[in-house]
């Protein structure tokens, strides 16, 4: 399949100090965007940029429904990036609000489920890391061209996209038979050291469809996740390790205040 390679000067203000632009590949069933926003052959410094100014300055590049897309896969990320920092910070407040008041597993709701984590995680453990990989989006919207409304903008407006994500994402969007991918920056941790950028860059799959009966846009977002950590004996015996891998699955609703746990198994 050919592709065309086709050079935008202007991305040069979206990075100052790259050589090298953005690059787009285009053709009838593939469209690529690479965004090079963090430092990498031909950039003199590294730049840390926040999600917000990360969007802002793609979209010039991605026409309608493709901005939309992208958006949510971000806002879904950013969940996922909470999920992980609450658990291992052991943060119940922080878990409550990603969970959507109408929150069900096996006809048990929101605060059972917080109850269970919190005994079998918070309380036994006085560290736990987490760490989350393998991760794939499949995307229900409720119609055929997703568009950004005004709720998308005051979320881009809010803290939640005032800083960076953690780490670097690659996101790869399939949408019927055209395929996006582009790289979502990380965080410049401390300065004088190699950013996150640098290390390969956690691949996200993006699916969606379009069911016109549902209320609202439903994602499923699926994940390995590791638990690591070590608890003490209840006999005083000393410490010992913890480590769980499995596979979780997060059923989300787009709702007024914005994407929301529903279920998950």
């Amino acid at each position: 399949m050919a592709s065309q390679f086709i050079n935008f000067d202007a991305v040069r203000n979206f990075f100052p100090g790259c050589e090298k632009p953005t690059a787009v590949f285009s053709s009838a069933r593939l469209r690529l965007i690479v965004l090079l926003a963090m430092i990498s052959a031909g950039c003199a410094a590294p730049i840390t940029l926040s999600v917000r100014e990360t969007f802002y300055r793609l979209r010039p590049e991605l026409s309608r429904p493709w901005d939309s897309i992208v958006l949510d896969s971000i806002r879904i990320l950013r969940l996922l990036d909470d999920y992980r920092f609450a658990l291992e910070q052991g943060d119940r407040n922080k878990l409550f609000d990603l969970f959507s008041p109408d929150y069900s597993r096996e006809g048990k709701g929101r605060d059972w489920w917080l109850e269970r984590e919190e005994e079998e995680l918070f309380r036994r453990f006085g560290r736990l890391e987490v760490e989350v990989e393998e991760i794939e989006t499949y995307f229900t919207f409720d119609r055929l061209l997703p568009r950004l409304r005004r709720e998308s903008f005051d979320w881009l407006a809010g803290p939640e996209a005032s800083h960076p994500f953690p780490r670097s994402y690659l996101l790869k969007i399939t949408m019927d038979s055209n395929s996006l991918v582009l790289k979502l920056p990380g965080e410049e941790k401390e300065a004088g050291r190699t950013s996150p950028d640098a290390e390969p860059a956690i691949p996200v799959a993006v699916t969606t469809e379009v069911d016109p009966d549902i209320p609202a846009p439903h994602a499923r977002l699926s994940f390995n996740i590791s638990l690591s950590g070590e608890f003490a004996s209840p006999a005083g015996a000393g410490s010992f390790a913890y480590r769980l891998r499995e596979r979780r699955v997060l059923v989300l609703r787009k709702e007024e205040a914005g994407w929301k746990i529903i279920s998950q198994y």
